[in-house]
């Protein structure tokens, strides 16, 4: 029964990215995030920018991509032993921006290097680490600096998903769902 209950667990920790996650189509009010951060059993909340628009420069492919705070996501990924990279792997040093990239990701960047199109601006990208898992988003995957994409667009990031480590490995469902404004 120990068995079945660590898969059932390590299969939830897959499909959440962390113990607890709250996510939106729409960025995240400031409020709703200090909110969470207050709710009973709550020890860290990681704001992520989740995009779907980076389109490949040929328009051939739209990719997922996330935009984080590389220090908040790196202590995360420790956390949840969910694809942990050396820290400062996507410090951006200039105009190209490093990204953290699923196995399939990589095979699309030529030489290490892939450029991207978002809000009418290209945007070079150069592989820092492949990891088979992330917390913020499961198979395909880019995972970027927040700070480095918010200045490739000319566009800052919001958060549109909080994910959130607790007490252990326990966060208040109820509370959380209160905080959120999605249940009782």
């Amino acid at each position: 029964l120990a068995g079945i209950d660590g898969t059932r667990d390590r299969a939830a920790l897959l499909r959440t990215g962390a113990d607890a996650r709250v996510e939106s189509d729409a960025p995240l009010s400031g409020a709703l995030s200090s909110r969470v951060r207050r709710t009973l059993g709550v020890d860290t909340v990681t704001p992520v920018t989740l995009r779907y628009d980076a389109e490949v420069l040929d328009g051939s492919r739209r990719l997922p991509l996330a935009a984080v705070d590389p220090a908040a996501y790196g202590r995360l990924a420790r956390h949840t032993g969910l694809g942990a990279f050396p820290e400062g792997a996507l410090k951006a040093t200039g105009r190209t921006v490093p990204a953290l990239v699923s196995p399939s990701m990589a095979e699309l960047f030529a030489d290490g290097r892939l450029d991207l199109w978002m809000n009418g601006e290209t945007v070079p990208l150069r592989i820092a680490a492949v990891r088979a898992t992330t917390p913020a988003l499961s198979d395909d995957f880019l995972i970027v600096d927040d700070a480095a994409l918010a200045r490739a667009t000319g566009v800052p990031s919001r958060p549109t998903t909080l994910l959130l480590t607790g007490s252990g490995g326990r966060v208040d469902a109820a509370a959380l769902r209160k905080a959120a404004g999605s249940g009782p």
